[in-house]
């Protein structure tokens, strides 16, 4: 273990390292680790700038989508609740929104590999129901704004069919709809996925109708169980979810349609 911190630590001082085997296999093995230093500062840091800079093979990539795809990372433990491997489920997440993220660019990794880990990520999806932020010294699990990232990627990415994002925008709803009380903005890194299925793949009045029926279901919640706390946070998830969406849609691209569409449906949401 101190060997690939060291490893890693240097690679992020210097940009100096030679990407082997056995490295890809220690940090896939280590995804998940609960040292937060070892697996968001180091391993997921060096992940990003591996792909960024361009320092992966195909034949790397490769390696790492099968890994992802032959031992379930996405989905592992995923019926259990609260439990560590959360932060492999997560981290993983992260990787597959790189892997899509810049597969969408540069076209990495051939299409018969990347198809399996998009049945993966739409399972993961909707199965995900840790919502937990911030855990103490392990740090951040956060695995539904991880997810958000997934998603987002996946909507840039060719090879995901219209049918398939649906069942992402369907994610999007579950999460929201999921919400035990937000507080590490998930609905903000919600809103972001949205906007990219949104803007390219949805007309407005698929979106309105979507609006009004996550609205519907999130007040059906509150109705059926209003003696408890937990009926609330649905219905606070989906106002802020729809605020994030229409701020951020307004700054980016003020001409956008969709941004007057948002904002008519935030005023009925207060």
């Amino acid at each position: 273990m101190q060997k690939l911190k060291a490893t890693l630590e240097h690679f992020i001082e210097t940009n100096e390292i030679e990407i082997s085997q056995p490295l890809l296999e220690n940090m896939m093995e280590n995804i998940g680790n609960t040292d937060a230093y070892l697996r968001d500062k180091l391993i997921f840091t060096s992940f990003y700038y591996f792909f960024d800079r361009g320092l992966l093979t195909s034949d790397q990539i490769e390696f790492i989508v099968e890994r992802l795809v032959k031992e379930k990372l996405l989905v592992k433990g995923i019926h259990y609740s609260s439990s560590d491997d959360v932060f492999t489920r997560s981290f993983s997440s992260l990787l597959v929104a790189l892997i899509f993220y810049f597969d969408a660019k540069s076209s990495l990794v051939k299409e018969e590999v990347l198809l399996p880990l998009i049945e993966d990520a739409l399972l993961s999806i909707q199965l995900e129901k840790d919502t937990r932020g911030y855990v103490g010294e392990k740090g951040w699990a956060h695995a539904v704004a991880h997810s958000a990232d997934m998603i987002a990627s996946l909507a840039m990415h060719p090879l995901v069919k219209n049918t398939q994002k649906r069942q992402l925008l369907e994610g999007i709803e579950r999460f929201l709809l999921l919400s035990s009380g937000y507080v590490d903005e998930e609905e903000d890194r919600l809103a972001f996925a949205f906007l990219e299925l949104g803007k390219n793949h949805f007309t407005a009045s698929e979106i309105t109708k979507w609006l009004e029926e996550l609205k519907h279901k999130a007040d059906q919640l509150y109705e059926e169980n209003k003696s408890t706390v937990e009926s609330y946070y649905p219905r606070v998830a989906v106002r802020r979810f729809v605020t994030a969406a229409y701020f951020k849609l307004k700054k980016d691209e003020p001409e956008n349609e969709m941004a007057e569409l948002l904002h008519s449906f935030a005023l009925e949401l207060y």
